[in-house]
């Protein structure tokens, strides 16, 4: 089961990427503007924003681990 849903998101995957395939320039802060695909443009946001929630959840985890223990060595102090 785990296979065919990893062959159809590939599916999915190549055809978001064959109707993307437009080149669109992207003007940075320095330098000259660059010509990029515009699928590549859209999977790096997707990425980068993925990569910004993951870190968020593993900053609050850790918060959340930390003030466990904080408060697990107060009660064995006390």
């Amino acid at each position: 089961m785990r296979r065919v849903l990893v062959i159809i998101g590939l599916m999915l995957a190549l055809l978001f990427v064959s109707q993307n395939l437009d080149v669109v320039e992207i003007s940075l802060v320095i330098g000259r503007p660059v010509e990029v695909p515009l699928a590549l443009i859209i999977i790096g946001a997707f990425l980068g924003g993925f990569v910004a929630g993951i870190g968020a959840v593993l900053e609050r985890r850790f918060r959340r681990n930390r003030a466990k223990e904080e408060a697990e060595e107060d009660e064995l102090q006390e």
